[in-house]
């Protein structure tokens, strides 16, 4: 089937640089709105969890953090 094989030659993979970008995203728009409430170690936990629920690797997001603060 022609379908077939065109669906298993295609790569699904998306680039990390794309994946990053995307979270730094995310990671200013979450920041802005959770920062207003919270701080501290609350403020990195929730926006970790946020970010986890949102598909971004727990890695990926601890690495944004660190370079953001």
């Amino acid at each position: 089937n022609v379908v077939d094989q065109a669906i298993n030659d295609f790569s699904f993979d998306i680039p990390k640089s794309h994946t990053k970008m995307l979270l730094k995203k995310e990671y200013d728009k979450v920041y802005k709105r959770y920062s207003k409430k919270y701080e501290g170690s609350v403020l990195k936990n929730k926006m970790i969890t946020f970010l986890i629920q949102k598909g971004y690797d727990y890695e990926d997001i601890v690495e944004v953090w660190e370079e953001e603060n």
